[in-house]
């Protein structure tokens, strides 16, 4: 390296090093150790080299003068590399020049603690994994929370942003009639603009371009464009007049099925694209990642010939308003609740008590999972503050082994606050170690949360690792670090001269104890409260997957099939299809038994519709409609309580018929025999009679933790749909069934393809993913805070060991057997655990309260869950205490003896 390189290195570092230096002598420190090292490397070239010696390399050389420059000041430098007079000998500095030792002494103390820190590498190991788990779990949901309150939504100005919900006589339903929208948005003046989501999945089949496949679509005003301020990346988005009666079908793609699907054929705009067997015209190409709510392939413009959207009487839409500048959402909320009024006064069979509720749109989004985010942000800062004492338990405990080095370090003259501050610059180097660390798990742990907690409404699937993560982490780090340090550093730093350097590294226990001991029952106290709570949890789960939902899933492979409404336009037609479908698939190899259903229980929510007892139309009742096959019942194994189920003669020609669930038969026939009664069915605008052939057995049809629900079920070939799920029965695993249904739907219709293939148990277990990442995450941070604070425990009783080896040894020597001894420091242990468990009861009493709503069948005072509990803190103590008891009870008499 060259001197001119090495200056030019030089000049960068120092001006990246300036700031540290006091203002006013910055330019001038720059200038000054620039000329010195200018003026020394000349000196080493030309005469200060002895002869013969050719010295280290020069890159070497140049690296060690720089570093003790910059660590011990130039008079060092100048004597170690230089011997003679300094170029700047007589120069004077200013009174502010006396700072720049500080800088110095600083950094003496930052190379002091590495040192120290490689000097000793299992402490320092198990101390930086303890402050990892800690701050990897603060990062991780730091990182949630900011994105969840903090982060703007990825939509511009989304402040603005309001969510429109009905209210039914105060009682909030989240979605809107579309009828009803049509009139806010026509007549409201407080927004610029007022859209409308269709809040269910859509699928639509693509037969254009390659094999027929089912894609994800949605249905949307076409002003949610510009609501959401994005326009496409290519063509045009959606015109007032794509949402008119009639109007041309058009198509929306988003960014990833235009690659995916078309190639990224910049000409696309203007070809038709064949969904459900009908041509749309590709006008415009979304911008990647962009989607809202959830993620779809196709963005179909609503109109009122389409879904129901012209009626009063459904609720189906969301609706996204972005308020005018300088409105607030009180004043947006006024201008709504007038024209409220006017619809009750002017519709009041469907509009009566009936109103408009904003909300933020992040409030909405994010209000399902609040409570489990503040659960385990709650658990998060308890494990935060477990790691902090735990690693302040280990520095107290390694600090008698450092007590004579600072006793010698104090008696020749080394200042309290120096030695606090190498001993703080320790604690903070370990922190920070951990906090890089802390950083990887932060980041794993973060995406385990955001994927699993359904926050894709957010927009935000993938952990953040921004510039405001890296802080926080770095913050994170520093405060562990002194959380850990503060008061290790001052007991070690406060050392006595005349006790120190008469026993050195023997002694009694000092006044440190109390302050370690505390933090083991504080440790087993929080350990305690998360370990209860997620037990809580645990049982709620188990719960639920031992609950009979009403139904068997094993062994039940299920698939989507749906059939173009262009070919298959009747009920006819749809019911030759499906009938014709369900004898092939049949006959594929492994298959018990087959049947359809328009809904499958669990997976499936809505169509749910009023039905009434002829004749008490004040008696209607919330029904789930469902389409069935005859074999449904028995491939799902749901009990018959009365009366037949559906069969094949059931057709469109015959009376029309249904069999109602066991709820349903009691809420719509409770003093009476159902069979043969006949049920009012209310679809949309007419009322449909349906004579009551059969009682089953409840099935949970919505969620498991819900009670079941009053069904409806009726013949699919007296109600035939485009789209039917396949529920079937087989005897060897339901994934090698995959390729011999497509093959035969294939032959069928090569248009049609088969969706969804899952296993129903599968199914069911997806409805508890919220659960399940709340227990585990739960149950993660419970388990780590135990075992830390059984480390904890452990340190401190090894601690209390090696301080009265002596005293025990002596004790032995008098008489004393293994049991008394070993009984010392085990007593000390389990007081120390009880104290610790007493509190963590009051605490967790006190805080299960908080997840009454999370759990269920089990009682948040649960005394079992509170016992066991109880007793694996206690196990667990036993463990950790088990080697310091060995080594008490093998204490020496001899050495104690010989060392007095």
């Amino acid at each position: 390296m060259s001197d001119s390189t090495l200056l030019g290195v030089v000049r960068v570092l120092l001006r990246i090093l300036s700031p540290l230096a006091p203002p006013e002598l910055r330019d001038r420190w720059v200038r000054e150790w620039e000329g010195e090292l200018t003026h020394w490397l000349r000196k080493h070239k030309s005469e200060r080299r002895p002869a013969g010696n050719p010295g280290p390399r020069a890159p070497t050389l140049h690296f060690r003068m720089f570093w003790q420059l910059t660590t011990a000041g130039r008079d060092a430098v100048h004597l170690r590399f230089l011997p003679g007079p300094r170029v700047s000998e007589n120069r004077e500095l200013s009174p502010r020049s006396k700072d720049v030792p500080m800088l110095r002494s600083i950094l003496q103390d930052v190379r002091f603690s590495f040192r120290t820190i490689r000097s000793a590498p299992w402490y320092s190991l198990v101390t930086v994994l303890t402050l990892t788990l800690g701050v990897g779990a603060g990062v991780a949901m730091f990182g949630v929370l900011h994105s969840v309150f903090i982060r703007p939504l990825p939509y511009p100005e989304s402040t603005q942003l309001v969510v429109g919900r009905a209210t039914f006589e105060g009682e909030l339903n989240p979605w809107v009639a579309g009828a009803d929208y049509y009139d806010y948005r026509d007549e409201s003046d407080v927004f610029q603009e007022l859209a409308a989501v269709l809040p269910f999945p859509v699928e639509v089949t693509v037969s254009e371009e390659g094999e027929a496949e089912r894609i994800s679509g949605t249905v949307v005003s076409p002003n949610l464009l510009p609501a959401l301020r994005t326009p496409p990346v290519l063509g045009r988005s959606f015109r007032s007049e794509d949402g008119l009666e009639g109007a041309e079908d058009v198509v929306l793609l988003s960014h990833g099925f235009w690659q995916r699907r078309l190639g990224g054929d910049a000409q696309v705009m203007g070809k038709a694209l064949t969904m459900d067997g009908d041509p749309f015209t590709v006008v415009g190409v979304l911008p990647p990642d962009f989607f809202f709510l959830r993620k779809a392939d196709v963005w179909i413009p609503m109109r009122p010939d389409r879904l129901a959207a012209a009626a009063r009487d459904r609720h189906s839409w969301y609706l996204l308003g972005r308020m005018k500048d300088g409105t607030t959402l009180e004043q947006a909320q006024a201008g709504v609740d007038v024209i409220s009024s006017r619809l009750q006064e002017a519709y009041p069979e469907t509009n009566q008590n009936k109103g408009l509720l904003l909300t933020g749109l992040r409030q909405v989004l994010t209000e399902d999972y609040r409570t489990t985010l503040w659960i385990l942000t709650g658990a998060v800062v308890l494990v935060l503050l477990i790691a902090c004492g735990n690693g302040a338990g280990i520095l107290l405990a390694r600090a008698p082994a450092r007590r004579f080095e600072l006793t010698i370090r104090a008696a020749m003259g080394a200042p309290k606050g120096r030695l606090v501050r190498q001993l703080l610059a320790e604690s903070v180097g370990l922190a920070l170690a951990g906090g890089a660390l802390g950083l990887l798990l932060g980041t794993w742990f973060q995406a385990v949360i955001l994927r699993y907690l359904g926050m894709e409404g957010l927009g935000y699937v993938e952990p953040e690792t921004s510039p405001v993560t890296l802080a926080a982490a770095l913050g994170l780090s520093l405060l562990t670090g002194f959380l850990a340090g503060a008061y290790p550093a001052v007991q070690g730093a406060g050392v006595s001269l005349t006790e120190g350097l008469k026993t050195g590294n023997r002694g009694r226990e000092d006044g440190g104890t109390t302050f370690r001991n505390g933090l083991v029952v504080s440790q087993v106290a929080l350990s305690l409260v998360l370990l209860t709570a997620s037990g809580l949890l645990v049982r709620s789960l188990s719960n639920l997957r031992t609950l009979d939902p009403g139904f068997n899933p094993s062994g039940v492979l299920t698939a989507d099939v749906r059939i173009p409404n262009a070919r298959y336009p009747d009920s006819p037609s749809r019911t030759q299809f499906f009938s014709d479908l369900l004898e092939r698939v049949r006959g594929v190899a492994g298959v018990d038994a087959a049947a359809l259903t328009s809904h499958l229980p669990i997976g499936d929510f809505g169509n749910v519709f009023r039905a009434n007892a002829q004749g008490r139309p004040e008696e209607r009742e919330r029904v789930f409609l469902r389409s069935v096959s005859p074999t449904y019942f028995e491939s799902l194994r749901i009990p018959i309580i009365s009366g037949r189920v559906v069969m094949d003669e059931d057709r469109l020609a015959s009376p029309s018929v249904a069999v109602l669930s066991q709820t349903g038969a009691l809420r719509l026939f409770p003093d009476e025999d159902p069979l043969g009664r006949v049920v009012e069915l209310q679809l949309f605008d007419t009322v449909t009679p349906l004579t009551v052939i059969g009682v089953v057995g409840d099935v949970r049809l919505s969620r498991l933790e819900e009670e079941p629900e009053a069904a409806l079920y009726l013949p699919f070939t007296q109600r035939a749909t485009t789209v039917m799920r396949l529920a079937i029965q087989t005897r060897i695993p339901p994934s090698s069934l995959a390729d011999g249904l497509r093959e035969t739907l294939r032959e069928m219709d090569p248009d049609v393809p088969l969706s969804r293939l899952a296993t129903l148990e599968s199914l069911v277990w997806s409805s508890m993913a919220e659960r399940r990442i709340a227990t585990l995450s739960l149950t993660l941070l419970a388990i780590l805070p135990l075992l830390l604070a059984s480390v904890g425990l452990f340190a401190v009783l090894a601690y209390h060991v090696s301080r009265r080896r002596h005293e025990m040894g002596v004790r032995m020597a008098l008489g004393a057997d293994v049991t008394h001894v070993g009984g010392l420091v085990l007593s000390q242990g389990l007081r120390l655990v009880t104290v610790g468990v007493v509190v963590g009861l009051g605490g967790a009493v006190a805080g299960t309260r908080l997840l009454q709503g999370m759990l269920f069948d089990v009682a948040a005072l649960d005394p079992s869950t509170f016992i066991a509990v109880t007793g694996t803190v206690f196990v667990i103590a036993l463990l950790a205490c088990a080697v310091p008891v060995w080594r008490a009870v093998r204490s020496d008499p001899r050495v104690a003896l010989q060392a007095e």
